[in-house]
């Protein structure tokens, strides 16, 4: 019994110090950073005199083309994804990126471009136009984002606009007072901007079909569809749209641009210049073999296209004959990476074996390019060879010089290679339909086809290992093992079942990891070929290949780049890092302390590891505001730091600890009226480091009124009330609504707005007061002539998902003018909103003998007040948010994990009971 409790006793000790190890210990973290980033797909292209901007891959890169025959880089900016639209205005380069931001580029200096700002986005940003102070992006295809970038270092969001006929815009383009949308399926809408908080649609021209690009010069809009027509929209009248002409270009268009009287069209036959002088005739002027590409832009007399890897410089002097100029050649998509002795082997596709001196990290260089009949998909090292793989091939490169290397042979073996692996004199090459076929590769310039090995089912990759090859199958979630101790004739050993379907395979000692796709990766033990063991699953959101490099696996995830696992316990992988790339991870390499990243749309991605433990937590985030607020609700975005290992966000409300997220915002609702509420931030990164220092931001709700459409009651003091008018009118769908009030006294005249749904019959009621409401705490600036309230609906009817453009329109007693001395254009009408009070947008609409008439777009239905006073400031024209500027609050505490609170006092408790018991049971 002596010998049990002590026993006991000990195994509660050891239990507990496990649990305590398992809470706090952690492997050595692998800290990543960006080293250089070399070639990917060019996006965008717009010029600007002597300089040429493009987007490519995550770069965007400035090229000195003051030489047409001789473009060559001036200046480089790496940012944090790829890169999608380029627009340049004055010194500044707005671009898009697939992580949807909005990144403005200073270009005082095109030889170092420097990033002024970067806006987060929500939603998929897909166009984008710059004019002016705004710029205008087009969001998750069928609505429209307004930036104001007055103020570069601090670009903010002034409005959304959506109309339900709008619902997949392809193209947009802003001129004079008019933004033009594009939508592919419902035609061109023509929306007045003239103030751009108060968008209205004008018009539509639905008499055109799947309309994919769209440009404004002038009194016409140019639109190409699918089908291969150029078609010219005379808008010379916004109100009253006619098709003036159109030209078939014969096959799908990609882009295109207008200069003066010419068209210029990109497609994949070529470049088409079309004659647009007659615009009820446009004529073919001339054509240039341009080679696939997309994009294009027109300076002086040259014409500057786009493909997926370079940029041609056309001579259009002469349209009917256009001539190549000058060209500037990039890497742009890369299958694979393999690296040896400082040079990186890129498989090019239909651009061969591109061969990449790595001398230089920072700048890498192309060596050598190898030219070859077919699209080269894989490639690998071992001594002095390169083997790439094509369709239905392997091809030997001797690479002893790597700016000289040598095709010693190519050997045709099947139809649909997937994957190969090189093991002494041997090659392992893997085809998707008919199995695994062995190469004796002793001899380097005459490889041979040794034996076949027909699989069972549908083939991806393979690895080798001793005497045993693993062949995945990515239909039927299994793994096929053979012996190959004897190459020429390879005998099944077993088959194994796999969590899920397996995208890639690598094997290491006793172990084989299996990229699974959404399963994650899966580890097998497989010191017993003939009966493999399932140890692990690390869950990923979607793993699509596996490397192995000492002891960690490198893990391609679809989401979240690449992951890398500490596997010095196989059956208990722990996350040591990760990175994100800004294009699709297609393979990886290590060398040393780098990894070498070939991305499927952003090239080569080259970064440095840092095996010391990570204690140095991400920034903070930036930009915390209370970016649109309403009676319940409160709509904080940010910016997420920049830092490669940030994961997340802890969210505190009011002090509270509400939520994780990597979002950049955060919506709080069911709150209530005139509530004010602080979220406070910190970030997080992947090893867990927190930064202590809180970003908070503070903000007040609106209030409305109680009011519906039956009974409108009212908060106001009776005696406050000076009058109160009520209209009723019935609300359709996408239909245009006008309360008219006549009551003697009534100064206002009518409310109108669009109705964006069916809600039946709605009153409206206009409450006159005769001093400020009761609603109002702090009076509004200038000479006040008149305090009312309007009130639409129920609580809440009148928000951005009921009602659009509201508008308002009354009038000023002209003696009440004269004796204010006050001139009609100092009339402003403001709102209250919970907080303070914000000038409206008004303008002067007419006058008879006793009055001046306004006309006044709000943001909503409140409390108002009319006013004059010529220093009116109007907040909502000059974009200053109502909100609390965030402080840093170094004090306030952070709230604990109250388990770990629990845990570590059941520890300690144990271990002195344990202490204790021994010591009796001693004595």
């Amino acid at each position: 019994m002596h010998f049990t409790s002590n026993k006991l006793i000990y195994l509660v000790i050891v239990f507990s110090l496990l649990m305590i190890t398992s809470e706090t210990g952690s492997s050595l973290n692998i800290n990543f950073e960006f080293v250089s980033h070399f070639g990917g797909l060019i996006s965008d292209v717009v010029v600007a005199e002597n300089y040429t901007y493009i987007g490519q891959g995550q770069d965007f890169v400035v090229l000195n083309t003051s030489n047409i025959t001789d473009p060559s880089p001036a200046g480089r900016l790496n940012t944090f994804s790829l890169i999608k639209e380029i627009e340049i205005s004055g010194n500044y380069a707005y671009l898009t990126d697939f992580e949807n931001s909005l990144l403005i580029v200073n270009i005082t200096h095109p030889s170092s471009p420097t990033l002024e700002s970067r806006f987060n986005l929500t939603g998929n940003l897909t166009n984008l136009a710059v004019t002016g102070n705004y710029a205008y992006i087009v969001k998750e295809n069928n609505s429209l984002l307004m930036v104001d970038i007055s103020d570069p270092r601090s670009p903010a969001l002034v409005e959304v606009y959506s109309n339900p006929y709008i619902t997949s815009i392809s193209d947009l383009d802003v001129a004079g007072n008019y933004t033009y949308l594009l939508d592919r399926n419902n035609g061109l809408f023509i929306v007045d901007i003239t103030n751009p908080r108060y968008k209205k649609l004008i018009n539509m021209y639905d008499n055109v079909n799947k309309s994919k690009d769209l440009g404004v010069w002038g009194n016409y809009a140019y639109l190409i569809n699918e089908s291969g027509f150029l078609e010219i929209l005379d808008i010379s009248d916004p109100f009253n749209i006619a098709l003036a002409g159109s030209y078939d270009v014969g096959i799908l268009p990609y882009s295109f641009t207008v200069e003066e009287k010419y068209a210029y069209v990109t497609s994949l036959s070529g470049l088409f210049i079309v004659d647009i002088n007659d615009p009820s005739s446009p004529a073919l002027k001339g054509i240039y073999n341009s080679q696939g590409a997309k994009r294009i832009d027109i300076e002086d007399n040259y014409a500057y296209l786009i493909s997926d890897n370079s940029l041609m410089i056309v001579d259009i002097t002469e349209p009917s004959y256009p001539i190549i100029g000058g060209r500037y050649d990039s890497v742009g998509k890369v299958d694979s990476v393999s690296v040896k002795d400082n040079y990186a082997y890129l498989a090019k596709g239909d651009e061969g074996l591109l061969i990449v001196d790595l001398n230089d990290l920072s700048v890498p260089k192309i060596a050598h390019i190898c030219d070859f009949d077919n699209y080269i998909y894989n490639v690998y090292l071992v001594d002095n060879y390169a083997y790439a793989t094509y369709e239905n091939g392997l091809a030997l490169v001797n690479i002893t010089d790597p700016h000289e290397p040598e095709i010693v042979s190519t050997l045709n073996i099947s139809a649909n290679i997937s994957d190969v692996v090189i093991a002494g004199n041997y090659a392992y090459v893997m085809d998707k339909n008919t199995g695994l076929a062995i190469l004796d590769i002793s001899v380097p310039s005459s490889p041979s086809l040794i034996s076949n090995y027909k699989s069972s089912d549908y083939t991806k990759n393979v690895a080798v290992a001793g005497n045993y090859a693993y062949i995945s199958h990515e239909n039927n979630n299994s793994i096929e093992i053979l012996n190959i101790s004897v190459p020429s004739s390879p005998v099944f050993e077993n088959i194994y079942m796999t969590p899920g379907s397996v995208y890639g395979i690598a094997v290491a000692g006793d172990y084989a990891y299996l990229a699974s796709g959404e399963k994650g990766l899966a580890i097998l033990n497989i010191s017993n070929p003939s009966s493999p063991k399932l140890m692990n699953i690390y869950s990923t959101d979607f793993a699509s290949d596996v490397t192995i490099e000492g002891n960690y696996a490198y893990v391609i995830d679809t989401e979240k780049g690449v992951v890398t696992l500490d596997i010095t316990n196989p059956s208990s992988p722990i996350i040591a890092g990760m990175y994100k790339t800004g294009g699709g991870i297609k393979s990886i390499a290590t060398s040393g302390n780098y990894v070498y990243i070939a991305d499927m749309n952003n090239g080569l991605v080259i970064i440095c590891m840092q095996t010391e433990p990570d204690r140095i937590p991400p920034a903070s985030v930036t930009d915390l505001k209370g970016n649109s607020i309403g009676p319940t609700w409160i709509n904080w975005t940010w910016n997420n730091p920049d830092d490669a290992d940030f994961s997340h966000v802890m969210i505190y409300i009011d002090g509270t600890f509400i939520t994780n997220t990597s979002d950049v915002f955060y919506n709080l609702t069911g709150i209530s009226e005139r509530s004010t509420h602080t979220i406070s931030t910190k970030s997080v990164d992947f090893s867990g480091n927190i930064n202590t220092t809180w970003i908070n931001n503070s903000a007040t709700t609106y209030s409305i009124n109680t009011g519906g459409s039956g009974r409108i009651e009212t908060l106001e003091d009776i005696a406050n009330l000076e009058l109160k008018d009520v209209d009723t009118q019935y609300l359709g769908i996408n239909s245009f609504v006008t309360y008219e009030f006549t009551r003697a006294g009534d100064f206002i005249d009518s409310v109108s707005f669009f109705s964006l749904r069916n809600t039946g019959r709605i009153k409206s009621t206009i409450e006159i007061l005769k001093d400020r409401s009761k609603l109002v705490k702090i009076n509004p600036e200038g000479v006040v002539y008149k305090y009312f309230n309007i009130w639409v609906g129920d609580q809440g009817f009148s928000s951005p998902a009921n009602i659009a453009d509201p508008k308002i329109n009354f009038k000023v007693d002209r003696s009440w003018l004269q004796q204010m001395r006050v001139s009609p254009e100092n009339v402003k009408l403001q709102m209250y909103n919970g907080v303070t009070w914000e000038v409206m947008p008004t303008t002067v609409k007419g006058s008879d003998d006793s009055y001046i008439f306004f006309e006044a777009y709000p943001f909503g239905f409140s409390t108002f007040a009319i006013t004059a006073q010529t220093t009116l400031k109007s907040t909502l024209e000059d974009d200053m948010p109502i909100q609390t500027k965030s402080d840093n609050i170094e004090s306030r505490p952070q709230t604990s994990n109250p388990w770990t609170t629990i845990v570590s006092i059941f520890l300690i408790t144990a271990i002195g009971a344990g202490y204790l018991f021994l010591k009796k049971e001693k004595d």
